[in-house]
């Protein structure tokens, strides 16, 4: 190399070079083939090795399809790779028995895929950063099904779970607004076969899994209806109450029972103005009947003691008791 021009010790020099860049593409495709669990095939690797000299991936970079990775802890993966991690389309099983095909990106679960629990539990639809993130369908064991919006592996969002019920086997369902697995905001809830109202319907405002702020709470089975505040799954606040006689109630509730000031509108006409307390009348109240008569005094558990003013003139003082004025 002493008498070599200076072209003739460049071009000795790109030589060595591309031998030395060799001998390591070499030595990292038999580390892949190590990992993947395959036998290295040399005149294979040159091949490539060619490939990547005329500017195509390396074998670090490269997608390699039909890989098999095996873990200390028993897990398995199938399919894509790219620096040694699952990435692009796989098969990933856990030695618990779950399951998981589709999409990886970076050794992490990236895009659509499915995942099958160890108890029958299936969800499909989309993944980021490995957990359940956009939309997607979740089949629970039990035979429920969520179908609706994920975030960071919980509902949230819009969604549908649909639900049998284990007495009637008749589906009931909520549709709405979620909130980390929760029903949040605004939604619809059918039960069917409800132990204390038969088959319910809610539409209405919902926080923390329970029917909070305005809704219309249908009594199917059992013809009643109530519009108005919720808190805490209980009627509370102003509503009205519609039962399936005619009767009506408007006025204040707390903890699902009349409480407060109200009116009670009875189907023969006439109605009630005062206080109530655990949904009787109870207190100061005036009852107005639909012949212009009225009755003032004061109430306990529906009946009372008071005064009976008459249309035509004339007062009678008296008791109401089992819904009549006794003189």
């Amino acid at each position: 190399m002493a008498n070599a021009t200076p072209k003739q010790q460049e071009e000795m020099k790109q030589v060595l070079e591309q031998q030395a860049k060799h001998h390591e593409l070499m030595k990292q495709a038999m580390e892949q083939a190590k990992a993947s669990g395959k036998n290295f095939n040399p005149a294979l690797a040159k091949q490539q090795i060619a490939k990547t000299q005329a500017g195509q991936p390396s074998f670090q970079s490269a997608n390699t399809a039909n890989t098999t990775l095996n873990y200390p802890n028993g897990d398995r993966y199938t399919g894509e790779t790219a620096n040694r991690k699952p990435h692009g389309k796989g098969i990933y099983t856990f030695q618990t028995g779950a399951r998981y095909e589709g999409e990886f990106k970076d050794g992490t679960r990236n895009g659509r895929g499915t995942y099958t629990f160890v108890g029958g539990a299936r969800y499909e639809g989309e993944f980021k950063d490995g957990k359940m993130h956009g939309k997607g369908i979740y089949n629970y064991s039990n035979g429920d099904v969520y179908n609706g919006e994920w975030s960071n592996g919980t509902k949230n969002g819009y969604g549908k779970l649909t639900f049998k019920d284990l007495v009637s086997g008749s589906e009931g369902y909520y549709e709405g607004e979620w909130l980390n697995d929760k029903k949040h905001g605004k939604g619809k809830d059918f039960a069917p076969h409800g132990v204390a109202h038969g088959d319910r319907l809610y539409e209405g405002e919902f926080k923390n899994d329970v029917r909070h702020g305005y809704g219309i709470f249908y009594m199917q089975t059992l013809g009643h209806r109530y519009e108005g505040q919720f808190e805490d799954g209980n009627y509370h606040g102003h509503g009205v109450f519609y039962e399936k006689n005619g009767d009506r109630y408007e006025g204040a509730h707390v903890k699902a029972h009349r409480k407060g000031r109200g009116t009670f509108h009875f189907a023969n006409g006439a109605r009630y103005e005062g206080e109530f307390d655990l949904s009787a009348m109870n207190g100061a109240g005036t009852i107005f009947f639909p012949n212009g008569d009225r009755f003032e005094g004061q109430f306990k558990k529906d009946e009372g003691r008071g005064t009976m003013h008459c249309k035509a003139g004339g007062t009678k003082t008296g008791e109401w008791k089992k819904g009549k004025f006794v003189g």
